[in-house]
């Protein structure tokens, strides 16, 4: 989906899907309103994402990210670019074992898997922060798309953004393996 119309505003009066790249060009201003976009996520590696948005360029509205997951019993690895997105917010489409997600704090020193901490269902997921589940067993034997939505926010996950990652030194030597930081794409586009 390409927008480029510096003169008007384009908006959305329904919701559009997108597979490949939306990409809004140098002073455009593009509406999602509350219909929306949904970059779609699929099987066949068809993924929509946001283009390079020039510093110019307007985007205002909603937008729905998905992310397609195949058939796996493991542990997944996830991160999603939006404010305010709870884990309980994902469940819908991609039912969790609760009491098994986790984010990794860096600054705990010593062997380097002290550092999980468990989250609840209700905690927030943090735009460029990964974290870890475990899927129910309702999914996992079938492939699954889960979803998040919100806006794009400059410096949260559009334009330059600041993961402000730590290296924190164990005072102890048989512990060399400090400064592992767990991230996520923070924004709303495949890497």
């Amino acid at each position: 989906l390409k927008i480029d119309n510096a003169r008007d505003t384009v908006r959305l009066e329904q919701t559009a899907g997108v597979s490949g790249i939306l990409d809004v060009g140098s002073s455009s201003v593009f509406d999602s309103g509350e219909a929306g976009v949904v970059l779609r996520s699929t099987a066949s590696d068809q993924t929509g994402r946001v283009g390079i948005l020039h510093p110019t360029a307007s985007v205002h509205g909603k937008i729905t990210l998905e992310r397609f997951m195949d058939a796996r019993q493991r542990y997944r690895y996830i991160a999603q670019p939006f404010q305010g997105v709870l884990f309980q917010d994902l469940t819908d489409r991609f039912p969790m074992w609760t009491g098994y997600q986790y984010r990794y704090d860096e600054s705990v020193t010593g062997y380097k898997d002290w550092g999980w901490v468990r989250m609840s269902m209700t905690d927030t997921l943090r735009p460029g922060t990964g974290y870890i589940t475990w899927p129910s067993p309702a999914v996992y034997w079938k492939p699954v798309t889960w979803n998040s939505s919100g806006l794009l926010e400059p410096g949260i996950n559009r334009d330059a953004v600041d993961l402000r990652l730590k290296h924190t030194a164990s005072p102890d030597p048989k512990f060399s393996n400090d400064g592992w930081n767990l991230v996520g794409n923070p924004y709303p586009s495949a890497i």
